[in-house]
């Protein structure tokens, strides 16, 4: 990727963009702009995805309005973002090659880069592991791994993240157990306040 500075009002020879942006840079804003062009781009025409069906209803657990087709949205989904981060999303091995293939496409329109080392392949509620190429490279596939913290796997269950978030509060209880647990200044009311904070929003 190449890039240019303006100087008072002068433009400078384009040079090569070898260092990404820093963490909390004021240019972070500007660059998922960008990002979001770039899936604006890769996916105008998609056509494969998830097909999700949505009611506005304003009931939890009454599923029995999504049977019904009437007053219901349907909606295709082939891409979740997260901030900076993209979930390419399909049924099929097909399909998601085929979206991984214009996400690539995009990338080469828009002069950016994808670092193969930090994409991961998933699959969930199938036997199949699917084969991803990028530029001819298959993708590493995983089980599972810890995104924002949270713990993502392949296998539809909540297991691995219920643990390890059970395992992050009984270590930050054990951390708070002489200053706050056995302070007999602090009154119960205040130690609530710092197991619901500490504790509670972990869980």
């Amino acid at each position: 990727m190449k890039g240019s500075v303006v100087f008072n009002s002068q433009l400078s020879s384009p040079f090569d963009m070898r260092r990404g942006v820093r963490h909390s840079c004021v240019l972070a804003p500007t660059l998922f702009g960008i990002f979001s062009l770039l899936i604006k781009v890769a996916f105008e025409d998609a056509k494969q995805g998830i097909h999700m069906h949505t009611r506005y209803d304003g009931k939890l657990y009454n599923v029995s309005p999504f049977l019904s087709k009437c007053h219901r949205e349907d909606l295709l989904a082939d891409c979740l973002l997260f901030a900076d981060d993209a979930a390419l999303v399909a049924t099929s091995q097909e399909e998601l090659q085929n979206i991984m293939d214009k996400f690539a496409k995009a990338c080469v329109l828009l002069s950016m880069s994808i670092n193969a080392k930090k994409i991961v392949v998933m699959k969930q509620g199938c036997t199949i592991t699917p084969i991803i190429l990028l530029s001819g490279t298959p993708l590493e596939n995983f089980g599972s791994f810890c995104y924002l913290e949270s713990t993502v796997t392949g296998n539809l269950s909540l297991d691995a993240e219920i643990v390890s978030r059970n395992g992050k509060a009984a270590t930050m209880s054990d951390t708070l157990h002489a200053r706050i647990w056995d302070n007999r200044h602090l009154t119960t009311k205040s130690k609530m306040i710092v197991y619901q904070i500490c504790i509670i929003s972990i869980i």
